[in-house]
């Protein structure tokens, strides 16, 4: 007589079966329900403090600018409240600001969504502010001053901001110091 053995599946292949969907489950629930925000902003943060400590570096060791194959008075930055983007420069005409008229150069336009490692995140706002609603940060070649927005100063502040959690991470530079928080 020959056995017969039921169609379907034991309740070990089953369970197993239902631990994996769970599994699957929770991930696309964690990717979708905003867990992701605080990696966003921390990795902004982590941009941000990059290209702060390279001019930095650029200025206290006098680095070459390529294009113009001279070392520039400064090199800094400038930042848009609101926006998702600022851009790196080399100062050439002694104002210690970003002039797009000027010899000064521009080096590089750093978008923080490039790339996809940060989203929804934008610059909120910096102090000081300038009269023009910029933030403009500069480290001069000869004796390594700071300057924001073209006067003398110590430190700066930026904030930056998350769209979807409403959340806030803040970098914080003391040229003193030398630390980029």
């Amino acid at each position: 007589m020959k056995k017969t053995h039921p169609r379907g599946f034991t309740i070990y292949e089953l369970l197993i079966i239902v631990g994996i969907i769970g599994i699957l489950s929770s991930i696309v629930v964690m990717r979708f329900s905003g867990t992701t925000n605080p990696i966003d902003l921390s990795n902004g943060q982590a941009v941000l403090t990059s290209d702060l400590s390279k001019i930095i570096n650029w200025s206290q060791t006098g680095k070459i600018e390529p294009t113009t194959n001279t070392v520039p008075l400064g090199y800094g930055l400038v930042f848009f409240p609101g926006e998702k983007y600022y851009y790196l420069y080399a100062d050439y005409d002694a104002d210690n600001l970003y002039s797009k008229n000027s010899s000064d150069v521009l080096l590089e336009t750093v978008d923080l969504e490039k790339g996809e490692l940060v989203r929804n995140v934008l610059i909120q706002t910096c102090t000081p502010l300038s009269a023009t609603g910029t933030c403009d940060f500069l480290v001069t070649y000869e004796n390594a001053k700071m300057y924001t927005n073209g006067q003398r100063d110590d430190n700066l502040e930026i904030i930056l901001h998350h769209e979807k959690d409403n959340a806030n991470a803040t970098v914080l530079v003391n040229i003193i110091s030398g630390q980029i928080n």
